[in-house]
């Protein structure tokens, strides 16, 4: 016959082998402060990019 499903048991322990301390948590923020500051950085640079029209200014 064909063997049976068997499921284990969920255990109660985690999986993840150690928590996240606060020297992770403050890498996590930081790296996700920079991607922001970076995000905001770039959309103001197109922004003030599109204030300035490329325009040749050649004498008459």
């Amino acid at each position: 016959m064909a063997d049976k499903n068997v499921i284990p048991k969920a255990s109660i322990e985690s999986d993840s082998g150690k928590d996240l301390d606060r020297k992770g948590f403050l890498s996590w923020l930081s790296i996700g402060w920079l991607a922001f500051a970076g995000a905001t950085g770039g959309f103001f640079t197109v922004m003030i990019r599109f204030m300035f029209p490329n325009v040749l200014f050649e004498p008459p």
